[in-house]
């Protein structure tokens, strides 16, 4: 029996919760917590199995509860540590997709 697209995506938030928030770094004025809210931000707006998304990163920041420039600073870092890629860089008022890979953290 093959799994449903609602089973995915609930293994993908429990690892999310499991083992990528864990391995976020912690200190420096809270940064895992934000971190694990841009995080389930992206996987809340993401689609599918696949968990692509396309969000902004201003729809990103107001999910997240966080400023923008928070958000850009946070994306780039989640990328450098191999969490979240960017398939297509967005352009004018379109977000650029990005896939949520399931990596932990890695200092890049």
């Amino acid at each position: 029996m093959t799994k449903r697209k609602s089973e995915k995506r609930f293994e993908q938030l429990g690892k999310i919760r499991d083992v990528i928030i864990p391995s976020l770094p912690s200190g420096r004025n809270g940064i895992r917590g934000h971190m694990a809210a841009v995080l389930y931000s992206c996987w809340a707006q993401a689609r599918g199995a696949d968990c692509k998304f396309d969000a902004t990163n201003q729809q990103i920041a107001d999910a997240a509860g966080i400023d923008r420039r928070s958000v850009i600073r946070i994306m780039g870092e989640l990328e450098r540590a191999g969490i979240v890629k960017t398939i297509k860089r967005g352009s004018g008022h379109r977000g650029s997709i990005r896939v949520i890979t399931g990596q932990v953290f890695k200092e890049g």
